[in-house]
């Protein structure tokens, strides 16, 4: 899709067999480095899916962007889908 914005912008939003999330937009120059993606997970991503799948039945995905592969993400991811 092309359209005549300047810039980049960046979203986030899941799809689930049983449902889809609302679609996240992030703030316009937003740098998405671990500590913001981290809380992205913890603020917007877990509600979302808990409350589209409650029994936890779906499968976590992502891209190879820097942030998503820090080491702090990475531990933060761990404690985080362990407690769902």
């Amino acid at each position: 899709m092309s359209d005549n914005r300047k810039g980049r912008e960046s979203l986030w939003a899941g799809v689930f067999s049983v449902g889809k999330t609302d679609i996240h937009f992030c703030k316009e120059g937003l740098k998405i480095n671990a500590k913001v993606y981290q809380g992205m997970i913890r603020r917007v991503m877990m509600p979302q899916a808990k409350r589209i799948s409650p029994t936890n039945d779906w499968i976590f995905q992502q891209d190879s962007a820097p942030a998503h592969w820090a080491k702090s993400a990475q531990d933060m991811r761990g404690v985080v889908f362990q407690d769902s």
